[in-house]
């Protein structure tokens, strides 16, 4: 269910499963409220059902239920008195209604009024009475469905992942736990999920979808002064990603960052920080790392290394530093020329192109 308007949500199958809510969109009112994983909404909820199972949750759960159905109990007999109110209240008047003289009009009309008054009473009660039936109907768990649950709960985690449950016998299992989930993304990069169980609690959740662009990360900047300062201590673009990771940052599409992320929000905190370049940390002599070249002069740092695979930057003009072993390119006037029109004849290449299209 949508958390911002309350609609149901629809799954769309494509390229990967989404969760998508898209009546205002369909309706030309307004943009599409939410789409999001499916896969990373369906690994949560179904972890929280994993551990709603564990016999302690389901001794929580009954006690939960048994104190509700009492609760429904007492709400009963009070609709039953207020009915039975109502109906006597009905019947009294008609028989006063009844005993009274014809000729006596005005007393007469007064209780005919006051007889119309009770039916509209009971009717409205009835109608009331309806609708808590509707909606407070019982809600229990079988006592065999509990015990299949307090057998299986150890075990249920791996069958999960065995293939050996199709979606049906899946949906069903969670449906006898679940009554439904409510998505909302609070943040570019995180969705609350209310999973709200079939006691009428619910259990609220985090959830980072992957996301298209890691610049969109809710601690973007605090990953890229982080990436600084590690690269500043000395560690490689592998040995910063695997730190990272271990302290819990993430990437747009992973729950790890991989050292091509490292260094793509290296060089994009250098080109917002030009200033960062003069420290000349990583320079040996003459030779300068391929981030530093790449910004100074333009060029993208995959495009560097690509001429560095294809030997258009011959290994004359290459070290490897000492302590990241990591790619140094010589400053050197002819090779920054021959770089500068390999990159503007790719440049104009694609200009050419594009303008074909």
């Amino acid at each position: 269910m949508c958390g911002k308007c309350g609609a149901r949500m629809r799954v769309s199958y494509k390229d990967a499963p989404r969760y998508l809510c898209d009546r205002k969109f369909k309706n030309m009112v307004d943009r599409i409220c939410l789409s999001v994983s499916a896969a990373a909404v369906e690994e949560v909820v179904v972890q929280a059902f994993f551990e709603a199972i564990r016999p302690a949750q389901l001794d929580a759960l009954e006690a939960v239920l048994v104190a509700q159905e009492k609760e429904r109990r007492e709400l009963f007999r009070h609709w039953d008195e207020k009915l039975k109110r109502a109906q006597y209240g009905v019947q009294l008047a008609e028989r006063q209604y009844s005993l009274v003289d014809p000729e006596n009009r005005l007393v007469a009309g007064e209780l005919e009024k006051r007889w119309e008054n009770a039916l509209i009473a009971l009717k409205e009660i009835q109608e009331g009475y309806r609708r808590f039936e509707t909606a407070h109907y019982p809600v229990t768990l079988p006592t065999e469905l509990k015990e299949q649950f307090r057998r299986i709960s150890e075990s249920l985690p791996e069958l999960w992942q065995s293939g050996q449950l199709d979606n049906a016998q899946k949906k069903d299992l969670l449906r006898s736990l679940v009554a439904k989930v409510i998505v909302d993304r609070v943040k570019s990069d995180t969705l609350e999920l209310r999973v709200v169980w079939i006691s009428g609690h619910y259990t609220k959740l985090e959830v980072n979808p992957p996301i298209h662009r890691t610049r969109d990360l809710g601690e973007y900047e605090e990953l890229a002064e982080r990436l600084q300062v590690l690269w500043k201590e000395g560690l490689t673009e592998q040995e910063i990603a695997e730190q990272v990771s271990r302290e819990g940052y993430r990437s747009a599409r992973s729950k790890n960052v991989s050292a091509a992320t490292v260094r793509d929000i290296r060089l994009q905190y250098l080109k917002q920080h030009p200033e960062e370049l003069n420290l000349k940390t990583m320079r040996l002599g003459n030779y300068l790392p391929v981030q530093e070249l790449a910004v100074r002069e333009g060029f993208k740092v995959d495009w560097v290394y690509r001429q560095i695979a294809n030997k258009r930057i011959k290994p004359e003009y290459l070290k490897k530093h000492p302590r990241r072993h990591s790619y140094l390119i010589q400053d050197n006037a002819e090779l920054i020329a021959q770089l500068r029109q390999y990159w503007q004849r790719k440049e104009d290449w694609l200009a050419k192109r594009n303008s074909q299209i």
